[in-house]
């Protein structure tokens, strides 16, 4: 190992580490275990919690069962096309956010060693804003209470 340049007592650290981590390695434990630990353990909102796992929902028919080191760019590209061609730009664009929160947080715990989610940043469509006017005058249904609020 030494002759091919590979550091042996590295090898052996990074195999008890992996040892220690759990077994199953797949893109949708992976998921869950982030959720598990940034927004369940973390206290967050019910509603983001809920928001995370059906950015997961999306994600885990066609890469979820995989293993989080074998998934490949092109792959959720796909899945994110395939959400964005239903009108759905900012769902895409969100789900490709968790899908690299997933890959961040499989990287810090050694199961995989990139992040391809960070590399399709700027192939998806941006979402269509709509713009609104600002109400320049309170509606005369509020009255005074609106007036109070506006005075501050």
């Amino acid at each position: 190992m030494i002759r091919a340049g590979d550091d042996p007592l590295h090898s052996r650290k990074m195999e008890k580490i992996r040892a220690r981590l759990p077994a199953d390695n797949s893109f949708q434990s992976v998921a869950e275990d982030l959720i598990a630990v940034r927004f369940v353990a973390s206290q967050k909102a019910e509603v983001t919690i809920e928001k995370a796992r059906w950015y997961l929902l999306h994600l885990t028919p066609t890469i979820g069962p995989r293993p989080i080191d074998a998934v490949e760019p092109a792959e959720l590209l796909a899945v994110l096309k395939k959400i964005e061609k239903a009108g759905k730009r900012e769902t895409a664009v969100r789900t490709r956010a968790f899908a690299s929160r997933v890959f961040r947080h499989g990287v810090a715990m050694a199961l995989c060693t990139h992040d391809p989610a960070a590399m399709l940043g700027g192939v998806l469509a941006t979402p269509s804003v709509t713009h609104r006017a600002a109400l320049l005058e309170p509606h005369p249904a509020f009255g005074a209470a609106h007036q109070l609020c506006s005075d501050r």
